[in-house]
């Protein structure tokens, strides 16, 4: 069976996650990150001309859609490797990521340069380390951070491919996920006043790329692969729980640093339970993926797809575009509720454009050049057909 737009299905409750965690995303940019702290870069593009502190309770949290995308990663990346050779792998993820990089990084620079966000040279300085996929910042924007953690995951899975030990997968992820692990609850007692806080040797950055800080996410979908698609045992269920009780731990220390004052701290515990919640959901959704797809519509399951594939442009398009947008509506004297609804709309419909009419032509170009090599047949086979 398979889709409308020539594609083979994919777990639908794995791109209902992903949308959620996309919208969640941008609402806490547009809704509280945009007004909320002085210097960030939707606020920088806004200038205070609208501020929304009555969402707040309902749109800091959004933050941390990021973690949920990372546990959808760890799973899909399993998923999609464990029948893959090493040039597929390599091949889909680049195609996946690199060609809706490039389209959005040139929009937003575009965007960028005619709002007048930095100095022209500073722009083209940051758009081309977003081309280059710099795994340090700065980027055109600051959305592409989470790129470079993703790169650190999918190379880890390609090395294992190469040496034909994908077998190894649980172990490497159950590595990353208890030094993960381990790092945020020791954050989290020594908070707590119970141990000495870690002395770090490197910069967050490089934490960041070597998976300590963002492990156990990954390592819990990996092991939600493992569990739900191959066979639950003792092993991976206690895996599970140790990465989950460390991705936990991570949320909820990091959830000070996007309080700006502005959030009743007994809303700490949010971020973590929605968290919890996307997990819960990708379980269900997962176990009981038949009986969900059988009960819906070809049409349905088409546009839950489609949606899904347009997360990655709206999480890549909606921080300064959108800002931009926001703002302008909001100097048109537009009630800044109705134009932060308006401003959803608006970059919602854009991501969908560029998922259904920019992006798969780039896409082919890119293919064609990529698989030329590839497809091009050796001395040996050119002299038989001849």
């Amino acid at each position: 069976m398979t889709h409308q737009f020539g594609m083979k299905p994919r777990l639908v409750g794995l791109d209902v996650a992903r949308i959620f965690a996309a919208l969640a995303v941008m609402v806490f940019h547009l809704g509280f990150w945009s007004w909320a702290v002085k210097g960030s870069t939707p606020q920088s593009v806004v200038q205070g001309a609208a501020a929304f502190p009555e969402l707040a309770p309902f749109t800091f949290w959004g933050r941390f859609g990021v973690e949920i995308f990372f546990v959808i990663s760890g799973f899909v990346i399993a998923f999609s490797a464990a029948s893959a050779t090493p040039w597929q792998f390599i091949r889909a993820r680049f195609l996946r990521l690199v060609p809706a990089a490039l389209i959005c990084a040139t929009m937003t620079f575009v965007v960028a340069i005619t709002i007048g966000l930095l100095p022209t040279s500073t722009l083209v300085d940051r758009y081309i380390r977003t081309l280059t996929f710099n795994p340090y910042a700065p980027w055109i924007d600051g959305v592409y951070w989470s790129l470079g953690v993703e790169i650190s995951f999918y190379v880890l899975i390609a090395a294992l491919l190469m040496i034909r030990r994908f077998s190894w997968i649980e172990p490497v992820a159950a590595i990353i996920g208890t030094a993960s692990s381990f790092f945020w609850v020791w954050i989290l007692a020594a908070t707590l006043g119970y141990v000495h806080p870690p002395v770090s040797m490197i910069d967050g950055r490089s934490m960041d790329l070597l998976m300590i800080t963002y492990g156990a996410y990954f390592a819990t979908g990996v092991f939600l692969w493992s569990s739900l698609m191959i066979k639950p045992n003792a092993a991976r269920s206690v895996a599970l729980l140790l990465f989950v009780a460390g991705g936990l731990a991570g949320i909820y220390m990091n959830a000070p640093a996007y309080f700006a004052k502005i959030i009743d701290p007994s809303l700490r515990c949010v971020p973590a339970v929605v968290w919890l919640f996307a997990i819960s959901f990708i379980v269900l959704a997962t176990r009981f993926d038949y009986l969900i797809v059988s009960r819906m519509k070809p049409g349905m399951l088409a546009a839950i797809r489609l949606c899904g594939m347009a997360t990655y442009p709206l999480y890549l398009l909606h921080d300064i575009i959108g800002a931009a947008v926001l703002r302008m509506l909001v100097l048109q004297d537009i009630d800044r509720f109705v134009a932060l609804t308006y401003t959803f709309a608006l970059m919602i419909a854009l991501s969908l454009a560029v998922t259904l009419a920019v992006e798969p032509p780039f896409r082919k170009a890119i293919s064609r050049v990529i698989d030329f090599r590839v497809l091009r047949p050796t001395t040996a086979e050119a002299s038989q057909k001849a």
